[in-house]
């Protein structure tokens, strides 16, 4: 095992360690928001958000360290395959949000309460987010590459 890998190693595991924080964090505050406001209509909005927020916090923070899951075998194909899948949930929440919003009957807040209607728009974002995060990802490798060759030059 390498040192890079030993690094890489610890690197995703203080990510894993800080993203359980923060999901337990968002739980505890959950369940402090249900007992005081009951924000969620239905469980579906509750699941969306406690799923979205810590995977929000996972994915920047693992792209930020450059602690990425993927090894450098067969790369391309994995980058196509995240940005095709990420991008035909978004366009089917985004087109969910849209049909919905023209037909009148898009709702984010009905009674003081989160509705359903605002998970697929939650979702659609999350999975933009996503697709920006990848291309942010993909570019970084390119910069570390060219600062690579140029160096070699």
């Amino acid at each position: 095992m390498t040192k890079t890998d030993v690094y890489k190693d610890k690197q995703r595991c203080r990510i894993a360690v800080k993203t359980l924080i923060f999901t337990l964090f968002i739980i505890a505050l959950n369940g402090i928001l249900k007992i005081q406001y009951a924000i969620w209509e239905t469980p579906v909005v509750e699941a969306t958000v406690l799923i979205c927020l810590p995977l929000i916090f996972f994915f920047t923070y693992a792209i930020l360290k450059g602690a990425y899951f993927v090894t450098k075998d067969n790369h391309l194909s994995h980058f196509l395959s995240y940005m095709i899948i990420s991008f035909l949930f978004a366009i089917l929440n985004t087109v969910r949000v849209l049909r919905a919003a023209s037909e009148k009957t898009f709702q984010v807040i009905n009674g003081g309460q989160m509705t359903h209607d605002a998970s697929y728009f939650i979702w659609a974002a999350f999975f933009v987010y996503l697709i920006v995060l990848i291309l942010v990802k993909k570019l970084r490798e390119h910069k570390v590459q060219q600062v690579q060759i140029d160096s070699i030059r």
